[in-house]
């Protein structure tokens, strides 16, 4: 019987302890949000594409774009190669 008392009693304590906390938890500010927003913007946002709509950006985008697929199929042709690889007989 003590034992089930503990256990509602620690569930008591652990309940109100979390109930404290985020009642504590402070609010994100706007100058939090803006400051990383900003960052973002000056990075070029986490895709690495220019955040205009000019010309100049836009072909500055699709010579981006092209680099990444060329890329790709570079990965893929050396992923078919390692696929189609044939054993080596080994001499007994």
């Amino acid at each position: 019987m003590w034992v089930i008392v503990a256990i509602v009693v620690i569930a008591g304590i652990w309940w109100y302890v979390s109930w404290q906390q985020t009642a504590q938890a402070p609010a994100p500010t706007s100058s939090n949000t803006q400051q990383q927003g900003t960052v973002g913007q000056q990075n070029g946002g986490s895709n690495g594409l220019s955040q205009g709509d000019s010309n100049a950006n836009l072909q500055q985008d699709l010579s981006a774009v092209d680099a990444q697929l060329n890329g790709l199929a570079s990965d893929s042709v050396s992923v078919d190669q390692g696929l189609n690889d044939q054993p080596i007989q080994q001499g007994n």
